[in-house]
């Protein structure tokens, strides 16, 4: 295990995404608030290991619109696909830029236009001819928000469009499923013996589902027809790259999308991430509380492994209350994979054990925080947030029981610990 310190000490933060070549690609952000507003990038910097210093990747002075950092075990190629935006009249104008990380050669691609109406446009590069773009209003908080408004701005994209590049031309995207499900989750990647998009639809979040559920069950306040409304389906979905670019152009209503995992109002599917073996989600059925499914999706076979968790709280028979309580914590994207289960004593000692392959128990003080990740089968890595200002992280040394306190964020890439 390795510890890389690239704290800036100022209100700009330099988040690591991906190493590419021996260098550490980040995102410049800044604290708004108490959080980093969502898909607000500044800029790109690399932090160099071997001159132990961060530069700037971009040439261009241009305020970023939308930003996504592409990694060749995932869409397959290192990259980073940009937008920048010139205010008009009626349509603003978009010029789509891609900074190839192998090389660092930055080049502008595309350049598209969109009512100006719109706040929010996102894109995906899904081959060297085809961009697709997804473009939202945005919401009216003044507006009473109608859960069960299909048309409701809170829902998704307002519009979506299928670019080529070669021939300028634009397809509007006709489904409504789509524009109005995509959330956070749809990207390009290998699945199976060909490309794919691998989609989430989703509406409402899992504590909404959940006691919307309760009210359905414990309350019996809504009919048996509300069960089936539209915002409850939760649904990790794949289509052929091929077949997505073909009926899109052929203006096709309901595009095949194959579902690979789905929930309706009795619970909730949650897409969970992505590398180069698998994609990962959780199942969980609102009428098993103490139970939930991690999936495991072999993007080369296709072939499921499904681990069930099981929450071990205890209540008191009489009163309800939570006399044991268990948290669990997710660990996916690097190489160690587990599931942290943390229990907390009475005597303010969290006890963790790793419950999907068993090889870790530990006990330590609970102001270290949630377990987070593992390395090497010895290091603990625990998070302790207070506020935006002051996240702590903490290495726990379990066979010399030392630990290490960081005033930081955290990234695990590869076998290091990058402080941001």
């Amino acid at each position: 295990m390795k510890i890389l310190d690239i704290r800036s000490g100022k209100e700009k933060i330099y988040k690591p995404i991906q190493e590419v070549n021996n260098k550490i690609i980040c995102e410049q952000i800044k604290r708004i608030g108490y959080k980093f507003p969502e898909h607000r990038v500044f800029d790109y910097y690399v932090y160099d290991n071997k001159t132990k210093g961060l530069r700037k990747l971009r040439k261009n002075n241009d305020r970023i619109q939308y930003g996504t950092v592409y990694n060749k075990n995932i869409e397959g190629e290192n990259c980073i696909y940009y937008l920048t935006k010139k205010r008009n009249i009626i349509y603003d104008e978009y010029d789509v830029y891609k900074i190839d990380l192998d090389t660092e050669k930055e080049s502008k691609i595309f350049k598209f236009k969109i009512e100006n109406k719109y706040s929010e446009v996102k894109i995906e590069v899904l081959t060297d001819n085809y961009i697709c773009a997804f473009a939202k209003e945005p919401i009216n908080w003044e507006n009473e928000i109608e859960i069960d408004n299909f048309e409701d701005s809170q829902y998704g994209y307002s519009c979506g469009y299928l670019f080529e590049i070669d021939t300028k031309n634009a397809y509007e995207i006709n489904d409504q499923s789509l524009l109005k499900g995509v959330k956070d989750v749809f990207f390009k990647t290998n699945f199976g013996s060909e490309e794919c998009i691998i989609y989430e639809e989703n509406y409402i979040e899992t504590w909404e589902k959940e006691q919307e559920y309760e009210m359905f069950v414990k309350y019996k306040k809504y009919h048996e027809s509300q069960m089936h409304k539209f915002f409850y389906k939760d649904s990790l979905k794949v289509i052929p790259l091929k077949k997505f670019i073909e009926q899109v152009k052929n203006g096709v209503l309901n595009l095949e999308f194959y579902e690979l995992a789905t929930r309706g109002y009795e619970g909730y599917e949650l897409f969970y991430g992505v590398d180069r073996e698998n994609i990962y989600c959780i199942l969980k059925d609102f009428d098993k509380m103490n139970e939930e499914k991690v999936v495991f999706i072999n993007r080369d076979t296709l072939k499921r492994k499904v681990f069930t968790i099981t929450d071990e709280t205890e209540f008191d028979e009489i009163t309800g209350d939570i006399l044991n309580n268990t948290r669990f914590s997710y660990s996916f994207e690097n190489k160690y994979k587990g599931v942290f289960a943390q229990k907390l004593r009475n005597n303010n000692v969290t006890k963790v054990k790793e419950v999907m392959n068993g090889q870790i128990e530990y006990s330590y003080p609970v102001d270290l925080g949630l377990t987070k990740e593992c390395l090497e089968d010895r290091y603990l890595v625990t998070y302790n947030q207070y506020s935006i200002y002051e996240p702590y992280t903490n290495i726990i040394d379990m066979k010399n029981n030392k630990v290490k306190k960081y005033k930081a964020f955290f990234k695990i890439i590869g076998d290091k610990v990058i402080l941001f």
